[in-house]
């Protein structure tokens, strides 16, 4: 979460609801719930990576949109 918000703050024009998908990949799928519930994040806008060893954050914005 803080990661994220971070990331919008000071390296990314985009609001949070701008956002067209988040990647997430994480370890723990409790992890991800607790993203995904604390900023609000429709679960329609994210797709989950299975790589184990991994773990970031990628986010999209389709800018013909």
């Amino acid at each position: 979460v803080f990661a994220i918000r971070k990331l919008l703050e000071t390296q990314c024009p985009w609001a949070l609801d701008e956002v067209d998908l988040f990647e997430l990949n994480e370890a723990f799928a409790a992890q991800s719930l607790g993203v995904l519930k604390e900023l609000k994040i429709s679960p329609s806008k994210v797709c989950y990576s299975l790589r184990p060893k991994i773990q970031n954050i990628k986010i999209f914005r389709n800018r013909n949109a």
